[in-house]
């Protein structure tokens, strides 16, 4: 019986032994057969990672090469911590440097995934989470946006996110180029959420976004803002917009708009209003009538016509003028600018040719410049060609405009009769240097005679002479051009307002050889109204200011060159190199081998900066190809250069400006290097 009994509790271990193991083989094949993939993601998930590199976004420089946002180098922190406890203690000793409330709540709620601590923080807040010593902190650099120039051409330049995503401007026109693609590595962790990096080659390598050079200048931008402001407060005027551009290219040297109280926070203060607000141009319109007239050579400057004395009828409508003038001649009406006079003597030239001239300068139709958002104005072809409406018309009712459009007809006036398309981004260059676009002027066609845009620029400085502007004029500086004084139209009940005005200034400087041209508007101006007055002295100013810093920027340029000419020809002698006799240019031959000289030599100090430029610049001479040179000092092209195996040619001195060919052109292919220097200008650093 007990030996029975003994069988059965041994079949009864037995069985439920056997079940035990079935039952981990069950599991066992859940796990790996049933649900295998599931836990092999979950084993990768947990122990693998992959982490992004970062790229630099790319620069924005301005005509000079001056740097208006950049990106710096920062530090952030992260973790991928797990244990709550632990969590609990990182998240209060982080929150207490970094000020972060919820901190600790935000890394419960993703335990083993990626967690930011910091983002981007200052080298003292990076310090002190360092000296925390904690396990499962980890660090990667990061690039912060830096605008060295603060606010200034904020509206043109526009800004950045947390994630280095354009918003506004530039920085969001032109996002895909200037954005950089991350690189990404692989690491390893333990158990513990320790990481072991696996490689030291990432998986993808980051790429550098591409740098684009504009032909703003951003010292003229800064003297238009300053001088705008002082203009609007002077007057009490609602706002105040200004925008210059290059007479001879279109290219955009500066423009800005101001309203008092407007907080650098609002959406509209991203907005480039000289592109996209309109207005009614008034008298600084009756260019297009005069320029139509002379060009024609309908009347000359001496003839004469009945101005009203104050009023005259039109097809039975009455157009006023503010000055009760009687006889008056083509050129005095001009720059006295008469209202009555202009639309008589403009009945000559007829409405369809006044529409056809307006068209050819611009008026109505987009420029074309490399900006979204323009508008194209107003300048609608009437239902009956009247008498009325070429009067209208021929003196800037009736029609609308941009400060653009305005400047940009200025401009076609200074160089001559042609129209240029305007332009803000002069060159793309990739991460590594090389030229992806350039862009070069372009004129859109010739409006007027050069004969009779000669006669327009003259009798644009007898308004500043003895005309409307006489009280702008200033010394220092000659400049011409035409003053608007117009009605802001009653866009509720028709009409025009009695007592509100817009005041204008356009015109182009230096007067004898005009180089630059644009437009001053001031709305609403307290007390004085009219427009010589008011924003006449103000674009006198800005002429005054720009003109002083051309001639310093000149000086000083002289001074650089001559001083870096000598060491350039020293340095050249030194090396075994043939200087020509008047000393326009130095010809250097190929194969001197002097890059191991120059920095042998102490030429660098100790300073790693220009053997980090070699070093770049070295790669691409062993890819074959031409190196960047732009940037160097002339000394510094000439000890890389004669690396290359070709002929170079040095035109100048100081900092390399061009160079030609271009690089990442092959070396084959190039018979020699022609480097062009100049100046280089500088400015300080502040972040926004």
């Amino acid at each position: 019986m007990k030996k029975k009994l003994s069988t059965v509790r041994l079949g009864i271990i037995f069985t439920l032994i056997s079940l035990c193991w079935i039952a981990v083989l069950a599991r066992f094949a859940q796990v790996q057969v049933v649900q295998g993939e599931k836990y092999d993601s979950l084993v990768v998930r947990q122990c693998w990672g992959e982490n992004k590199i970062p790229a630099r976004r790319g620069a924005l420089l301005d005509r000079t090469d001056n740097k208006l946002a950049f990106d710096v180098q920062s530090q952030s922190f992260y973790t991928y911590a797990a244990d709550p406890d632990y969590i609990r203690k990182l998240g209060h000793r982080v929150s207490r440097i970094t000020g972060e409330r919820g901190l600790t709540r935000r890394l419960l709620s993703r335990p083993w995934e990626f967690n930011f601590l910091a983002r981007s923080v200052s080298p003292e807040t990076a310090e002190r989470i360092n000296a925390l010593a904690m396990d499962s902190i980890y660090s990667k650099p990061r690039y912060l946006r830096v605008y060295p120039y603060g606010d200034v051409a904020k509206d043109l330049l526009g800004e950045t996110n947390v994630d280095k995503i354009g918003i506004s401007g530039m920085e969001k026109v032109y996002e895909d180029m200037l954005r950089a693609e991350p690189g990404v590595a692989r690491f390893q962790r333990d158990g513990w959420g320790k990481i072991y990096c696996i490689s030291n080659n990432p998986l993808i390598a980051p790429e550098d976004g591409c740098d684009l050079k504009l032909t703003l200048d951003i010292e003229y931008q800064q003297i238009v803002e300053e001088e705008l402001r002082r203009a609007v407060e002077k007057w009490s005027a609602n706002w105040g917009m200004a925008c210059f551009v290059e007479a001879s290219t279109g290219r955009l040297l500066a423009a800005d708009y101001y309203e008092p109280g407007e907080s650098s926070g609002d959406e509209h203060v991203f907005k480039t209003r000289f592109v996209s607000d309109l207005f009614e141009p008034g008298s600084t319109f009756k260019l297009v009538a005069f320029a139509g007239m002379l060009d024609r050579k309908i009347y000359n400057l001496s003839d004469t016509i009945w101005a009203g004395m104050g009023k005259f009828k039109f097809n039975n409508r009455t157009l006023h003028d503010d000055k009760e003038l009687g006889t008056i001649t083509f050129r005095r009406a001009f720059e006295l600018s008469s209202n009555i006079a202009t639309a008589r003597f403009c009945q000559k030239l007829g409405a369809k040719s006044l529409f056809k001239y307006s068209r050819q300068f611009g008026f109505g139709t987009t420029s074309g410049i490399d900006i979204p958002g323009e508008e194209r104005g107003r300048l609608a072809k009437p239902e009956v060609w009247s008498e009325f409406w070429t009067a209208h018309t021929s003196i800037g009712h009736g029609v609308s405009v941009t400060a653009l459009q305005m400047a940009n007809a200025f401009a076609a006036v200074a160089n001559g009769g042609r129209l240029m398309r305007p332009f803000v981004v002069e060159e793309i260059r990739n991460g590594s240097g090389r030229l992806k676009q350039r862009t070069l002027p372009e004129m859109i066609r010739i409006v007027m005679s050069d004969e009779a845009a000669a006669i327009l620029r003259d009798l644009m400085g007898g308004v500043v002479d003895s005309g409307t502007a006489s009280i702008a004029k200033i010394d220092e500086v000659s400049f011409a051009g035409k003053t608007g004084t117009a009605q802001k139209p009653n866009m509720d009940d028709g009409g025009y307002y009695w007592n509100k005005y817009i005041a204008s200034f356009g015109g182009f400087f230096p007067r004898e050889t005009p180089r630059i041209a644009g437009i001053v508007l001031l709305d609403e101006p307290e007390k004085i109204n009219y427009g010589g007055y008011t924003a006449g002295p103000a674009f006198a100013e800005i002429a005054r200011r720009i003109t002083v810093l051309d001639r310093t920027r000149k000086s000083t340029r002289i001074v650089d060159i001559e001083a870096e000419k000598n060491d350039s020809t020293e340095f050249a002698q030194e090396a075994g190199i043939s200087v020509c006799s008047d000393g326009s240019h130095i010809s250097i031959d190929s194969n001197y081998g002097i890059i191991h000289d120059w920095f042998s030599t102490g030429h660098v100090g100790n300073n790693d900066e220009p053997k980090r430029r070699f070093a770049e610049r070295q790669k691409s001479i062993a890819d074959g190809l031409v190196p960047n040179l732009v940037g160097l000092s002339a000394s510094e092209a000439v000890a890389l250069v004669s690396d290359c195996g070709i002929n170079m040619v040095l035109h100048g001195a100081g900092m390399v400006s061009s160079q030609s060919p271009d690089a990442g052109t092959e070396l084959k292919a190039a018979r020699r290097i022609v480097v062009n220097c100049g100046a280089e200008m500088g400015g300080s650093y502040q972040t926004r």
